[in-house]
């Protein structure tokens, strides 16, 4: 089949690149119109982009058709829509159609990028001859040789030979007419056919033994070898296979033929049916690469090569072959070498950006099997298709993900690796320029093949890429920086660091180095790695600037003299030191402004302000980019604390100070910082105080850079947080303005800034010593601007916590000051934590006496506390309740609180507004302030304080109830005031001194309740309230503490309680009030003594209640208390009490008289009483009664003359009147019990009664004395004695004929003494018999027989007697009250 002839193919691929180019150069003007061509290109000659070109499309809106980019991907298909478009807008656009215009291209030097990396061949493709020293080796083949000495003219003449090619064989296009005959099964055709073939191989044959002669390849090509390997290459035959390739081999020798080899079509006729054939040898594959790698060395065609013989390059590297291998590796080389043409110089080769990509992938998987040949030059081929790869920014994210890294570590490892090291590092080094693909790299490993390149490569070029790689690397996400680290990163850019000085500054490399640094030490993790590294040491070794001098080096540089100052001319070498470009004239004026002293010459201070006023004016030092590195990196080595020791030791303040010298402002931010996180160590601040950090910090904050201000604030913050007890320090930085700094960084509006600064005067005024000294400097100026101008709360509450710092001790000239800042901060807020602070600040200037008085005549600050204590959160309640109540101690503020109508809203707030308990505590205690002012008494109860305290006692809660307490205390003391609270005050009292809540009782409290119990208990209604409200219990209570004043309270409180009515003197006794007296009659204290005494005796005058009050063993209590004493008041009242005890409603109570005789002592107590003070006679009259009342009842005589009574009788007989008569009458009484008849008479007093009773001779007495007489004689046992008696006779006479009862009597004594056996003698020898014979005689024993056996008793009503007890009082309190009691 004949095939169209190539001159007339490549004239139809030139015509369809004009028509082409001509279409694109239609676009030209609409780009041109739209301004679509770059700044750096000329619109007019540039060649037309494919981006240029999306960007038309955008312009158009093409792109929004729906799938417009997927059905349009390559550059041919937007050039066919963008002209669809113009042709159909046509009357809109109007373009002119213009000729295509040629771009003018710069003839580009050809250049092979790829060094040769095979050995030379020259052209013995099958080893008849020794020169055998190329890569390719096919095997010998055996078969007939060509005698080509025959014929040598044919290579001496530069004629074409083409005698063994005939005409026919031409005509058949190079074939055997039977070559494609299907008659196979002719015998003769197939003889024909074998033969025919036979003879073409023969024809190969010897066109491979010309083809072995160098020189004669043009002849060949023009004598039609190309149209004959055309037809070799169809053949079948092994080989004419073999014979074809190495032809083909053998006449791209001469590499000037080659370009016309491809042009005759060699590729699709030769080469392509070739790498079809199933049965291809090795040593055909062996010629076919060879043949490829010659055609891929011409610059101009690589590319065309590859696109027609890529299949072809990827079966022969499949080969098993390994020079096969070789030679299509080398040819890949060569194509990626041309692709870095392409992209390098534009004009070399036509390769778009897609098809570059596809080449990447395509060939990437075979580079990585070629890593594994066992062949040097191999690898050292894909090592340098590698480095071609990575110079392509597109391709190196591709080559990352297919595995790359696996393939260059494999590369690495081998020992030929010198001869391309540069080639990996190279490639390794762009690979790291791909972003994405860093981490891949990172995980693959690559880290430690860079450190291992840099640590066995000595050459500058190595270094440098292996600092690029690094730096590159170490610029990935924090959490893979530890991966880059633990890989030998930080060794390898530490080990860089040291010969830095190696490098050209043109390369850059001490930048790359500080990048690499820097970004490990983002990694918190390996930071402490990375000092053990010492990769601060580096840092600070890449912190020096040998180009540009600091400020302090470059003032020392020009002052030679020492003296500290430089005068204009020294300043102008200063400045050229600096790198600054400064006219003398500029030098002049700038010298005029900072010679403050106006000496002429620039101490160092003014020569700094100078320098930073150039800064600040566009005339700053410039620093390098490597300064700006080190500063992060020390920076973010410096925000770990345990690095900060070690830094600090090895000089890193003196760096970072020095970097701040260089007053560049990115490196001013970052040294800031970096000390920031130096004095954020609480261990590290005194230190960095010392090393004058503080005033670098003022001097950043002059730059008036915002950033830089933010960095010092913050340092500040840590810096006075940790000094703020210290005042030394405190005032050093007072001293050196640090409140004027404060001011400045305020003025830049910054909500960060306004943070850092209140938080900074939060800490300055934690001291007190210096509260008066931060105010003289202004800092209630900078907290009103900060109030003014500050929107956040957090800067708010700082300035809050300020003031309330500066309120808790500052002078009183200030106070005003404050007041009105507090004020101030308070109407521009509603923070609920800055209301707090402003509480706090108001309770302690209103705890300060010297400030009171100003807080408290301002109606303002009434207003804001009672608005605090109506809505305010709980603490911020507290304290204005707190604040208000120490303003109410003064009298005026209370006299204002009235007047506006805010006691009002207080009670309000107290009772119904608040549920704390502890706010309500505070507004009791309130309230009782408001009560305390005299003249304002009146007018607050009316308003209701006196019933919200009682309201709030209410609570459970000690304080309110103290609180109402010492109130209605204080009110019990005036006459005036008692009345108000004697309805609802003493049932409060009462409540609140009866509690039994271990939490709520209180002694203080109780004390207070005693107090105002005593106080108003004198009052005619207290009795029925205090007996009712359970006073007996609390008094009991009270007395159950040891303690004098309770005591006399209760002893008190009951005896003004005993003047009440009746019913209620009852009341107290059933509500045990006996006991009480009990116990308080056994007190040391005479007054108490007196008082429960006094209280015994008034009760005891309640009839109704002697009986509970006996049966309660009053009587022993009374007896006890009083035998102790020599007071004669108390005997007196307690006698008293006793003999009340005794008398019923009109004469004696039998069952009390009984119950008291039989208590222990008591009779033995009043007879001892009666002798002790038998010279009173109140007293002794006293007793006397009690002794009656007692032997009224027969019962009690025996007992009674047990204990002694007829002894005290005795005594009493001694006496006269009423205690006489009350003797006579107890000893007759004691006659009508017959058990003690015989004591009796064989008593003295037996004796001693008779005779005065017979002396006396009134009728009453001889009554009595005759009914002594009966009631003895009535005895057995007495008879005898009683006649034995020597007054018996005179008696019976003196008794006799007096009355009829005595008659009656007299006559029944001597008849039963004359019927006892005992007495008859006696009687009848008497002269008592003869008063029988007297007159009415027998009537009288008429009247002795009518009257009935025993003896009779004589009853008598005693008048009651009451004696008054003094009036007593003590501290102007009423508590003994006089009143008459009958």
């Amino acid at each position: 089949m004949k095939s169209t002839p190539r001159c007339a193919l490549r004239l139809t691929d030139r015509l369809e690149e004009l028509k082409r180019r001509e279409n694109l150069e239609r676009l030209r003007a609409p780009l041109i119109e739209h301004n679509l061509f770059p700044h750096s290109k000329d619109g007019q000659t540039s060649n037309i982009t494919v981006e240029e070109l999306k960007k038309l499309v955008r312009q158009w809106k093409l792109h929004e058709v729906r799938g417009f980019w997927k059905t349009h991907p390559e550059k041919e298909d937007l050039i066919r829509a963008l002209l669809n478009h113009m042709d159909d807008m046509d009357e809109i656009y109007n373009y002119d159609k213009v000729v295509p215009v040629r771009p003018t291209v710069q003839k580009v030097e050809k250049k092979r990028h790829v060094g040769r990396i095979l050995k030379p061949y020259h052209g013995d493709l099958f080893g008849h001859t020794e020169n055998t020293e190329g890569i390719i080796y096919l095997s010998r083949y055996d078969t007939k040789k060509v005698d080509l000495k025959s014929q040598p003219s044919v290579f001496g003449s530069g004629k074409k030979f083409n005698s063994f090619v005939d005409k026919s064989f031409f005509d058949n296009d190079g074939k055997d007419k039977d070559y494609d005959s299907d008659n196979d099964s002719d015998t003769i055709g197939t003889k024909d056919s074998h033969a025919m073939n036979e003879r073409r191989i023969g024809i190969a044959e010897q066109l491979y033994k010309y083809s072995t002669c160098p020189g004669i390849e043009k002849n060949m090509i023009a004598e039609g070898t190309i149209e004959a390997l055309d037809d070799f290459a169809h053949m079948e035959d092994p080989r004419a296979l073999n014979c074809c390739s190495a032809i083909l081999a053998n006449l791209t020798l001469e590499r000037s033929l080659c370009h016309g080899i491809l042009e005759a079509g060699v590729i699709t006729d030769v080469i392509q049916p070739l790498n079809q054939k199933a049965q291809l040898t090795d040593i055909a594959k062996r010629g076919l690469g060879y043949t490829l790698y010659r055609f891929s060395l011409l610059d101009d065609k690589v590319l065309t090569v590859f696109r027609e013989c890529s299949d072809c390059l990827m079966n022969l590297i499949k080969s098993e072959d390994e020079e096969t291998r070789m030679c299509a590796a080398a040819a890949l080389v060569n194509v990626t070498g041309a692709m870095v043409v392409a992209t390098g110089r534009g004009q070399v080769v036509n390769i778009g950006g897609d098809e570059r990509q596809r080449i990447v992938e395509q060939v990437m998987p075979f580079l990585k099997d070629l890593c594994g040949s066992s062949l040097p030059h191999v690898r050292l081929a894909v090592a340098r298709a590698f480095k071609n790869f990575s110079m392509y920014e597109n391709a190196r994210l591709t080559m990352v993900e297919s595995g790359c890294c696996e393939s260059i570590l494999k590369l690495v490892s081998y020992p030929e690796i010198e001869s391309y090291r540069i080639d990996i590092i190279t490639a390794v080094a762009n690979l790291t320029n791909a972003v994405d693909g860093r981490e891949r790299m990172i995980k693959d490993g690559i880290v430690s093949c860079i450190f291992k390149l840099g640590n066995d490569g000595d050459t500058t070029e190595n270094k440098k890429l292996v600092a690029c790689a690094m730096a590159n690397l170490t610029g990935v996400s924090k959490d893979m920086i530890g991966h880059v680290v633990m890989n030998g990163a930080a060794k390898s850019l530490v080990s860089l660091c040291k010969v830095i000085g190696e490098f050209d500054d043109a390369d850059t490399i001490d930048i790359r180095v500080a990048a690499g640094l820097a970004n490990l030490t983002v990694h918190e993790q390996s930071i402490l790695k990375l000092i053990a590294s010492d990769v601060h040491t580096s840092l600070m070794i890449l912190a020096k600037d040998e180009g540009v001098a600091s400020l302090r080096e470059a003032f020392d540089m020009v002052d030679s003299d020492g003296t500290g100052n430089i005068d204009v001319t020294e300043l102008k070498q200063a400045t050229g030191a600096l790198g600054l470009n400064v006219t003398q004239s500029e030098i002049n004026r700038l010298v005029t402004i900072f010679d403050k002293d106006e000496s002429g010459h620039l101490e160092f201070p003014e020569f700094k302000m100078l320098i930073k006023y150039q800064a600040e004016h566009g005339g700053g030092v410039q620093l390098h980019t490597r300064q700006v590195l080190v500063a992060i990196g020390l920076c973010n080595l410096l925000s770990d604390f345990n690095t900060h020791d070690t830094l600090y030791n090895d000089g890193v303040v003196s760096v970072i100070r020095r970097l701040t010298e260089i007053n560049d402002k990115e490196v001013n931010i970052y040294c800031a910082k970096a000390l920031s996180n130096l004095v954020a160590n609480p261990k590290m601040r005194n230190k960095v105080v010392q090393a004058g950090v503080f005033e670098e910090w003022m001097e950043l904050i002059d730059g008036g850079d915002m950033e830089c201000c933010k960095v010092c604030g913050n340092a500040l913050v840590h810096m006075t947080a940790s000094a703020m007890y210290q005042t030394t320090t405190i005032t050093y930085m007072i001293d050196n303005n640090i409140l004027e700094r404060v001011h400045k960084m305020i003025e830049m509006k910054d909500k960060y800034i306004y943070f850092y600064c209140a938080t900074i005067l939060c800490n300055l005024v934690v001291d007190e010593s210096n509260h008066d000294r931060l105010i003289k400097n202004g800092i209630l100026d900078s907290i009103d601007k900060l109030t003014l101008e500050s929107v956040e709360a957090e800067t708010k509450i700082r300035c809050g916590a300020a003031l309330e710092r500066l309120s808790s001790s500052l002078s009183t000239e200030h106070a005003e000051r404050v007041v009105k800042s507090l004020s101030l901060l308070l109407n521009n807020t509603s923070d609920a934590s800055v209301t707090h602070y402003i509480s706090v600040a108001f309770f302690s200037l209103s705890s300060r006496p010297d400030c009171q008085p100003l807080l408290a005549r301002n109606e303002e600050i009434h207003k804001l506390l009672i608005s605090m204590m109506r809505g305010a959160p709980g603490e911020t309640q507290i304290h204005g309740a707190k604040a208000l109540c120490n303003l109410t101690c003064d009298e005026e503020c209370s006299r204002l609180l009235l007047k506006t109508g805010h006691v009002s809203d207080f009670v309000v707030i107290a009772i119904l507004r608040t549920n704390s308990p502890l706010i309500k505590e505070i507004c009791s205690q309130s309230l009782f302030n408001l009560l305390h002012h005299e003249s304002l008494r009146d007018q607050m109860v009316e308003t209701g304080v006196l019933w919200a305290i009682l309201k709030l006692s209410k609570l459970d809660s000690k304080q309110t109830q103290n609180i109402c307490a010492k109130v209605l205390f204080n009110f019990s003391c005036y006459d005036n005031m008692k009345q108000k609270i004697m309805e609802h005050g003493v049932p409060r009292l009462l409540s609140i001194a009866t509690i039994h809540d271990a939490e709520l009782e209180d002694p203080e409290t109780k004390q207070f309740c005693a107090g105002a119990l005593c106080n108003l208990a004198f009052r005619p209604e207290a009795g029925a309230l205090y007996a009712k409200g359970g006073a007996i219990g609390f008094m009991k209570e009270l007395m159950d503490v040891e303690d004098d004043d309770n005591e006399m309270y209760c002893a008190t409180i009951l005896y003004n309680l005993s003047h009440c009515d009746i019913d209620s003197r009852l009341t107290l006794v059933n509500e045990d009030a006996v006991p009480l007296l009990i116990n308080l009659m056994k007190s040391t204290k005479e007054r108490t003594i007196i008082a429960s005494l006094g209280s015994s005796l008034l009760l005891s005058l309640c009839i109704p209640a002697r009986a509970d009050m006996v049966s309660e063993n009053l009587a022993p209590a009374l007896i006890r208390c009083i035998s102790g004493t020599d007071n004669l008041v108390l005997v007196t009242l307690g006698i008293s009490s006793l003999y009340h005890l005794t008398c019923g409603k009109d004469s004696h109570d039998s069952a009390t008289v009984v119950e008291l005789v039989s208590q222990d002592g008591v009779v033995a107590g009043v007879c001892g009483i009666a002798a002790k003070y038998k010279g009173e006679e109140l007293i002794v009259k006293i007793c006397s009664r009690i002794l009656l009342n007692f032997a009224l009842e027969d019962v009690n005589h025996s007992s009674m003359v047990e204990e002694g009574v007829l002894e005290t009788i005795q005594m009493f007989q001694s006496m006269s009147g009423e205690v006489l008569s009350n003797a006579r009458k107890t000893f007759s009484v004691f006659s009508n019990t017959a058990k003690i008849l015989p004591t009796l008479l064989n008593h003295t007093t037996f004796d001693t009664y008779c005779t005065q009773m017979l002396s006396l001779g009134d009728i009453s007495n001889l009554t009595y004395l005759s009914q002594l007489l009966y009631n003895t004689s009535l005895s057995p046992t007495c008879c005898l004695p009683l006649v034995q008696k020597p007054y018996y006779e005179s008696c019976i006479i003196g008794t006799s004929l007096k009355t009829p009862l005595m008659n009656t009597l007299c006559v029944k004594t001597i008849k039963t003494m004359v019927d006892s056996s005992h007495s008859n003698e006696l009687m009848l020898k008497s002269n008592c018999a003869g008063v029988l014979s007297r007159e009415k005689t027998s009537s009288i024993i008429a009247i002795v027989i009518l009257l009935p056996p025993g003896p009779v008793k004589e009853v008598e009503a005693y008048d009651q007697k009451v004696w008054e007890v003094g009036e007593r009082g003590s501290g102007g309190e009423e508590v003994w009250k006089r009143e008459a009691v009958s």
